[in-house]
């Protein structure tokens, strides 16, 4: 019974610092010149909060003028809907 619980902690936790290494991937990505790896940031966003509240904070973030001009809830739709396991 105590097994499982450790498992389940284990696995959120696994799944929290996976979620941090490929934001601070993804900004890393960002900043460097001919590095294809920039849209990590959003899944691991996309990992930690969810799709809906990703959206909210990155509109909130960025505005809702550049948020609409990037066309980045069209990006953040393309991300598979398994990853969001968070309501």
């Amino acid at each position: 019974m105590k097994y499982k619980n450790f498992y389940k902690k284990l696995v959120e936790y696994s799944r929290d610092v996976l979620a941090g290494i490929l934001i601070l991937w993804g900004i890393i990505s960002l900043l460097t010149p001919f590095t294809p790896g920039s849209w990590l940031f959003f899944v691991g966003l996309f990992i930690i909060f969810g799709r809906k509240r990703t959206q909210n904070k990155l509109a909130r973030i960025i505005g809702k003028k550049w948020f609409n001009k990037l066309k980045i809830k069209k990006i953040l739709g393309k991300i598979p809907t398994k990853i969001d396991n968070k309501p």
